[in-house]
């Protein structure tokens, strides 16, 4: 995976999660259920499931498990650059499923999508984010 593809990825999921955070809050967490056929969620496993799960009322506690289980597999298959990356992509996606769950604020879920990246990313990429304190 790329730097540009990894930056792809976490755009697509910092958008979804804002997104879903704030329908999840104004409706509840059934009304994202139409998100599930979303050909940027259907074509992610992690986010796929992970809505999936918490739209059908798993416990946090499982979907961490899963989550975990899900990233250990990821790192015993290849553990390179490219799982590294992954990893830090899930980990984005596992905190996004939980806040959701949990009925948090997305601009909150945002930063806290934000502060998995590491801080030269971060530094890099300003553009991407004092453009979502605009927009959100």
């Amino acid at each position: 995976m790329t730097k540009e593809d990894f930056r792809s990825e976490y755009l697509v999921i910092k958008e979804t999660f804002m997104t879903l955070g704030e329908i999840a809050r104004r409706e509840g967490l059934l009304a994202i259920e139409s998100a599930l056929e979303l050909e940027d969620v259907r074509e992610r496993y992690a986010l796929y499931t992970g809505l999936r799960m918490i739209i059908d009322g798993t416990d946090t506690k499982h979907v961490v498990m899963w989550f975990d289980n899900v990233h250990k597999a990821n790192v015993a298959w290849s553990p390179s650059h490219e799982s590294s990356l992954q990893g830090i992509l899930d980990n984005m996606i596992k905190i996004g499923c939980l806040m959701i769950q949990d009925g948090m604020n997305p601009r909150f879920i945002r930063l806290m999508i934000e502060s998995c990246l590491p801080s030269e990313l971060r530094a890099e990429w300003k553009d991407v984010f004092w453009a979502d304190d605009d927009n959100h």
